[in-house]
């Protein structure tokens, strides 16, 4: 991987519908792992699709 962050992890994971795939799973995971009473804030701006992801 050329750098460090999100967008370029989800690069490397491979075509579109593997990001969605991971992505899926991972706020699963996430939200599976945090009291209930809590919010989880994800800022997708500097993701690949930005502001069109289907989670943002």
């Amino acid at each position: 991987m050329a750098g460090s962050g999100p967008s370029d992890f989800l690069r490397e994971i491979g075509t579109d519908d593997m990001r969605g795939a991971f992505l899926e799973s991972w706020i699963s995971f996430v939200s599976g792992h945090f009291r209930k009473d809590h919010v989880i804030l994800a800022d997708g701006s500097g993701l690949p699709g930005g502001i069109h992801a289907p989670y943002t």
